[in-house]
């Protein structure tokens, strides 16, 4: 298990494994297969039915997450981690020579963790109509902060509690003397295809995009610290390769790795999703294929920086996309997705900007990545498209 703590670092082995758990990892639970996030909608999803042989059958000393599959017991830690605030060596013993002893029970902290994530479990269990994770207190805190203080309302948020006039005529009533259509019903929104369709006109058109073979991008990369340096970026279709400095990380198109210095890991499941959040080399012309339930939302539009957007939304397996197009220009603004995990839910969120042409198609020039412990900026200098990049620069290094 890699505790390596990388600030400012988004696609990397982030934030150290917490947990209330005593494991030992026989093949390291960073080798699992690729996998994704949560659902949409109003609050926490329920997990998906376990398919695989579950932690405690795999790992030792299982106690509290006994209901977890072993191939998800990574991003559940990820999860745990961001939302408590907390490292492995916070609950787990670290020998002299470095390594991770997670099979021993020495420290207080675990058996406290422990003990929350059994009421978790225990209050889900009883099926009160709503699901609590540990960020419903915790919100990233050691220690939950209570409740926050009231502030003032905004003119907005006081417009938008006022109750809409009746229909003209006195139309169809609601139960509580609403509108017919109830509470959370919404116009229909335009078919995703078409918000789909819209974005790659905006960004050169469906044909200039399919020429799109390899894009290479340079530039500087600041992170929340202030601290800034190089990147390159290389992409082809479903292959990636991204330098800086200190790492390197890259997929073949089949397998993921990671370079730091001398040392090269493979790299699978959430922690290669993370690596390719910005391998966006026709990703938008596969969308459908990847999320099968790809659909636009309705109704009043998400502003973002003062901009209304409308957003198409997909799910597949634990992961769930959201992407918010600018109404106007059909330009992609954002992307936020969200991991599900048993106790909870990860978020990352993509902001994309100042879109310039390289070529024949538009691409954004500023995108800054977030997630619950990093916020990184990156900022194009130069850009250039159909670029002879050999295949062995996404090779995992000998």
């Amino acid at each position: 298990m890699n505790c390596r703590n990388t600030i400012g670092r988004p696609h990397a082995v982030t934030v150290a494994l917490l947990t209330a758990l005593a494991i030992i990892a026989p093949q390291g639970i960073l080798a699992q297969p690729p996998q994704g996030g949560p659902g949409a909608g109003r609050g926490p999803q329920q997990p998906p039915a376990p398919t695989g042989p579950m932690a405690n059958e795999k790992y030792k000393n299982i106690q509290a997450l006994t209901n977890v599959q072993a191939d998800q017991l990574d991003v559940t830690m990820r999860y745990v981690s961001a939302a408590i605030n907390m490292r492995c060596t916070d609950c787990h013993v670290q020998e002299a020579s470095g390594e991770m002893s997670y099979e021993k029970d020495d420290k207080r902290a675990k058996q406290t963790a422990r003990s929350m994530m059994k009421m978790v479990n225990g209050i889900n269990a009883a099926n009160y109509g709503i699901r609590v994770e540990c960020a419903t207190c915790h919100s990233g805190h050691n220690q939950p902060v209570g409740l926050p203080m009231a502030e003032m309302l905004t003119p907005e948020q006081v417009a938008q509690m006022t109750p809409p006039p009746p229909p003209p005529g006195g139309g169809p009533q609601g139960a509580f003397g609403g509108s017919g259509g109830g509470r959370g019903q919404r116009p229909a929104g335009p078919p995703a295809a078409d918000v789909i369709d819209k974005y790659l006109a905006a960004i050169g058109g469906r044909p200039a995009v399919e020429k799109l073979q390899s894009l290479s991008i340079t530039g500087t990369v600041t992170n929340r610290a202030g601290q800034s340096s190089a990147f390159t970026i290389e992409e082809k279709p479903n292959k990636y390769r991204e330098t800086r400095p200190t790492d390197v990380r890259g997929f073949d198109g089949t397998s993921g790795w990671e370079q730091m210095g001398t040392k090269t890991v493979d790299t699978s499941g959430f922690v290669l999703d993370q690596a390719l959040r910005l391998n966006d080399v026709g990703s938008a012309l596969h969308l459908s294929e990847k999320y099968p339930t790809l659909q636009a939302g309705g109704g009043r539009p998400m502003q973002i920086n003062g901009t209304a957007t409308t957003v198409v939304a997909g799910r597949a397996g634990i992961v769930t996309d959201q992407f918010y197009f600018d109404s106007a220009s059909g330009l992609l603004l954002r992307r936020v997705v969200s991991t599900r995990t048993p106790l909870g839910q990860l978020r990352e969120q993509v902001d994309y900007a100042d879109y310039r042409a390289v070529g024949d198609v538009k691409v954004p020039y500023e995108i800054k990545l977030t997630t619950w412990n990093t916020l990184d900026t990156y900022k194009v200098a130069d850009a250039k498209a159909n670029v002879n990049i050999v295949d062995a620069r996404f090779a995992k290094p000998r």
